[in-house]
């Protein structure tokens, strides 16, 4: 009889203890996810089967390492998600933007001269009046504040070139 009673009594503590294992583990995993606001099983789960306490004791530390565990996933997703931008793709566009831009004010430099060969052969055969003087100071102004635009545009390349053809046509019906 006593060895009935005995065993009764170790399995009563037995059961005891085991539902209080349980206890503390589904505690802790409803905490894990609500702290990490997630489904996600926590990643230590198989070792809370050895540690004892209450279902709050169990919910109280789940939720604890459910925010660490969000705080450090975020942060690795963070570091994973940064944008790197391809720099010697950037910097073999600007190469060639640069080129294309030298390319053109070379050909407005030659084109200027043109133009100043027509207004130099002009004032060999005859003094300018103070109204040419003056539109050719103008147009000169212009040409310097035209060639630091950004003519990689093509159309604003065009539209200058176009500008210098009709004041050279200008400045030839001059003579």
């Amino acid at each position: 009889m006593k060895k009935l009673v005995f065993i009764i009594a170790v399995m009563f503590v037995q059961f005891s203890f085991g539902q209080q294992l349980y206890d503390y583990y589904n505690g802790y995993l409803k905490g894990f996810q609500k702290g990490c606001g997630c489904s996600n099983k926590p990643p230590n789960a198989n070792k809370l089967y050895y540690h004892g306490g209450t279902q709050t004791d169990g919910y109280n530390d789940g939720y604890t390492d459910g925010r660490i565990f969000l705080n450090q996933n975020s942060q690795n997703q963070q570091e994973d998600n940064l944008y790197t931008p391809d720099f010697n793709l950037i910097q073999k566009a600007l190469e060639q933007k640069q080129n294309l831009l030298d390319q053109r004010r070379a050909e407005l430099d030659t084109r200027m001269l043109d133009v100043c060969s027509v207004v130099k052969s002009l004032t060999l055969k005859r003094a300018l009046t103070q109204t040419e003087q003056k539109y050719l100071e103008d147009f000169v102004a212009l040409y310097v504040k035209y060639k630091y635009y950004d003519l990689t545009y093509t159309t604003t390349y065009n539209q200058i070139l176009t500008w210098l053809a009709d004041q050279k046509s200008y400045f030839l019906t001059w003579k």
